[in-house]
């Protein structure tokens, strides 16, 4: 008799080991056994059952994610969403297919702007775009963090995530184009300073209005001043 209970007892263990494994999310590496979502879209923060995410991507498909990084979720952070349908899970929202998120990688965009550097807290960098937003970068190129450098900066928010400094919307740096150098002395356009450059001054002689191009020394006029100006920057732009 107690070896039949033995029995019945390891038989369902295995029924329920079996039924777990079947059910086991993938590991690293596995493919997806119900299929796999590659798609672009938007996550929305949806008010049903407590608050629940949802991803639509271009074509209407409704999604519900679940694991991925932390940043895709807040309301409106649209890019490109990798991951295993899982058909074998259930959701009180009920906003889409569910679907474990493998990778997301947010849509970056780019602005043109200045770096400063702010003491606040022993000293955090902010990227000021020309349009006054703030932005508060994370990595990026040695050249970018240097106070008053000028550039293109490509990024994607750090959505979600805080900083002791508060001075701007946390991003993540994909890349940093450097304005290059000045070469004010260069009135032609040509990408270097020479004789055209010269005649240029000539052209513009005597009295100009503030902040005309030609008068290199803020003198209020062009003449002499602005000519050995050109001198001094003679030949290629940095």
């Amino acid at each position: 008799m107690l070896r039949q209970h033995i029995i019945v007892v390891v038989a369902i263990l295995t029924v329920i080991v079996v039924t777990l494994s079947a059910h086991a999310t993938p590991g690293a590496g596995e493919p997806c056994p119900y299929g796999l979502v590659e798609t672009h879209g938007i996550v929305r923060y949806i008010d049903v059952e407590g608050g629940c995410w949802q991803f639509e991507d271009d074509a209407g498909n409704h999604y519900q994610p679940i694991s991925g990084p932390y940043y895709m979720y807040c309301d409106d952070v649209a890019g490109t969403l990798a991951g295993c349908l899982r058909p074998d899970l259930v959701s009180f929202c009920q906003v889409g297919a569910i679907v474990e998120v493998l990778e997301f990688v947010p849509d970056p965009f780019t602005v043109h702007g200045e770096t400063r550097f702010i003491d606040v807290e022993g000293g955090c960098w902010q990227f000021l775009a020309d349009d006054g937003t703030p932005y508060e970068p994370v990595c990026g190129p040695p050249e970018m963090y240097g106070d008053g450098v000028t550039g293109s900066l490509t990024a994607f928010e750090l959505c979600g995530l805080g900083s002791f400094c508060m001075v701007g919307q946390l991003v993540e740096v994909v890349e940093f184009v450097a304005d290059p150098a000045a070469c004010g002395a260069d009135l032609d356009g040509s990408g270097d300073v020479g004789f055209g450059d010269v005649l240029a001054i000539i052209g513009a002689w005597g009295p100009c209005p503030p902040g005309c191009p030609e008068d290199l020394d803020g003198s209020g006029g062009i003449g002499f001043g602005d000519v050995l100006a050109v001198i001094g920057q003679w030949g290629p732009c940095a």
